[in-house]
């Protein structure tokens, strides 16, 4: 777990500085685990942490009506609010001259424990 938390911090860093590559690897590997996320959450309905709580704002920006429709509706609905999630988090990653301590977000920020 470590390593991989160390990895995307190293992506974080290089998206930072402004490599595009590092950006999208970064993306990739938030997208692939947040997804697990954004689908239990909703299918809760209800969060108890910050992350949740975004996401389920986030669902009704998009709006919920999509996970009361068919199963490919609800994917849709997974796949935008995860791609929003992950577009906020890359937008605040800013070039290391005007790092913010207070205003970016840590990997672990997204992590289930």
């Amino acid at each position: 777990m470590y390593q991989h938390t160390d990895e995307l911090e190293r992506l974080a860093a290089q998206a930072r500085r402004g490599d595009s590559s590092a950006a999208a690897a970064l993306r990739h590997e938030m997208e692939s685990g947040m997804v697990h996320m954004v689908r239990r959450t909703l299918r809760r309905g209800r969060g108890s942490t910050p992350i949740a709580e975004r996401i389920l704002t986030e669902a009704r920006r998009i709006s919920m009506d999509y996970w009361n429709e068919e199963l490919t509706e609800r994917e849709r609905l997974v796949d935008l609010v995860t791609r929003r999630l992950c577009d906020a988090m890359i937008d605040r990653l800013q070039p290391a001259e005007a790092f913010d301590q207070a205003s970016t977000w840590s990997p672990c920020e997204t992590m289930c424990v």
